[in-house]
């Protein structure tokens, strides 16, 4: 089986390198991304199955780069990672698939992503 492959979008260096370690050491293949520009970038060249959204970048809002990762591949599953996760999901166009409070307890983290997996799968006929 192919490993999972993940993009990871946050700004911040110490969280994203720290959590894409994690991530590996549990078989996922992860990219990381710093902005939302490159996480599009990315997205294209990478063709992740699976994307970790911050909310707050420094270049475009992280509702924005949902919607575009969607006219990418929109069997993609998008995973909201968040200080504020407060927020309504449905409120978010483009709707992610769930949603994760920072900071983030690795083994939520690992089951929402296994479940938005599935989906993906799912999405995509597999």
């Amino acid at each position: 089986m192919e490993n999972k492959r993940i993009l990871l979008v946050d700004d911040e260096e110490g969280f994203t390198s720290t959590l894409a370690e994690r991530l590996a050491l549990r078989d996922f293949e992860v990219s990381v991304a710093l902005s939302g520009k490159e996480a599009l970038d990315v997205t294209q060249k990478a063709c992740p199955d699976i994307v970790l959204l911050d909310l707050s970048l420094p270049d475009m809002g992280g509702e924005e780069v949902l919607g575009e990762i969607k006219k990418i591949d929109s069997t993609i599953e998008v995973i909201i990672i968040s200080g504020r996760c407060l927020i309504d999901q449905n409120d978010i166009k483009g709707g992610p698939f769930s949603c994760v409070s920072k900071p983030v307890k690795l083994i939520d983290l690992v089951e929402v992503m296994n479940a938005a997996y599935e989906a993906v799968q799912k999405n995509r006929g597999e």
